[in-house]
């Protein structure tokens, strides 16, 4: 169980900080962002190349940044209920997991580390050992 628990807890936690500065940079130098990525270089070329407009991506990035942050705060509590026995947060937290996956493949390469802990997360949660301690 503590393992699923440390696998939540210190991804969650650079998510959340990561999805915020995210969140934050979209939100607040939103224009910033837009001015530069229309300036020559490697950014407007792969943005060209894509058929992918300055705004398409920026609301990519916020919506990732949103749901990131949204991800981590749940996990967050609900590893804190899960480390305290409680089914519910148990079944919040394997939920929690599952839907980091897909996330996590949007968000490459951070998506690594977070897809790996997420199944480290959901097989800890189903053995028997994990079932059998919030049974009791």
């Amino acid at each position: 169980m503590r393992i699923a628990l440390g696998f939540t807890m210190v991804p969650s936690a650079m998510a959340l900080l990561l999805g915020g500065f995210m969140l934050l940079a979209v939100t607040v130098g939103g224009d910033s962002l837009r001015a530069s990525m229309d300036e020559p270089g490697v950014v407007r070329e792969l943005l060209s190349a894509s058929d992918t407009s300055v705004d398409e991506m920026l609301d990519l990035a916020l919506t990732l940044s949103i749901l990131w942050v949204v991800l981590s705060v749940a996990a967050l509590v609900a590893a804190a209920a899960a480390s305290r026995g409680s089914r519910a947060g148990r079944t919040v937290l394997l939920v929690c997991a599952v839907l980091t996956l897909p996330l996590s493949a949007l968000a490459l390469p951070f998506g690594v580390a977070t897809g790996a802990a997420a199944i480290v997360v959901i097989t800890q949660l189903l053995k028997p050992e994990a079932k059998a301690w919030f049974s009791a």
